[in-house]
């Protein structure tokens, strides 16, 4: 499997809600659509395929599933501002 792809392996971790979202990156003023994935142990953030199949419904991702953008764990916070 390769590193960017989206997968969760912790055996305690479950996905509490996914959605879409846009995300702007640091310095730069384009929005970009996401998939925003919260976990019990963290946030991923990610890429949607740029070819869809023309065949299968949007949520079958196929031929390529989504890519790992951005993780953030919750270990690593300091602070959590509601």
């Amino acid at each position: 499997m390769n590193e960017n792809e989206f997968h969760i392996s912790k055996k305690q971790e479950r996905i509490l809600f996914l959605d879409f979202c846009f995300l702007r990156k640091e310095n730069s003023s384009k929005w970009e659509k996401r998939i925003m994935v919260l976990s019990n142990k963290g946030i991923y953030f990610l890429i949607l395929p740029k070819r869809p199949c023309s065949v299968c419904q949007a949520e079958n991702f196929c031929p390529k599933g989504p890519s790992l953008d951005f993780r953030f764990e919750y270990e690593h916070a300091n602070k959590i501002i509601k």
